[in-house]
């Protein structure tokens, strides 16, 4: 008998995208940088997910932690719509649960230094290039890297 999943690809194909679902996961990773408090509840709640709108419940509550920390630090991700039509078309695709436990997975997993796509100096370059200020973020940047060069 043919697993009906094998129609959708694998799981691992929601990786292989830079927006959608690893995108929520990469917010995530960043809020638990932020308020650890915060992305234990997320979790929580993940942890508990049946249907995707008990999923959409608890990425709002993410989101909106996201948004708070990002108000202190600029450079937090918070998912737009364009990555939650991409984590919609994979809870389709998957089940509701299955995404969430690979949020949960996605939240905790840490790159050695330089590595992480969400490091401090990627992200700084990141938005560099996105913000329309980009003198002060190049003079940061610049910062960094002359202290990690001494």
């Amino acid at each position: 008998m043919i697993n009906p999943r094998h129609e959708h690809g694998a799981l691992s194909d929601v990786l292989k995208r830079s927006n959608g679902t690893i995108r929520f996961g990469h917010a995530l990773r960043q809020l638990e940088r932020q308020k650890a408090s915060a992305l234990r509840d997320v979790v929580d709640d993940l942890d508990a997910i049946v249907t995707s709108n008990d999923l959409m419940r608890v990425l709002a509550r993410a989101l909106q932690e996201c948004a708070v920390a990002k108000a202190k630090n600029p450079f937090i991700i918070v998912p737009d719509d364009t990555d939650l039509a991409a984590l919609l078309d994979d809870v389709d695709r998957y089940t509701a649960s299955e995404i969430a436990g690979l949020l949960i997975i996605l939240s905790t997993l840490h790159y050695p230094r330089g590595t992480d796509a969400g490091s401090d100096l990627e992200m700084i370059a990141a938005a560099t290039l996105t913000q329309p200020n980009t003198h002060q973020h190049t003079v940061q940047l610049e910062e960094r890297e002359g202290k990690a060069n001494d």
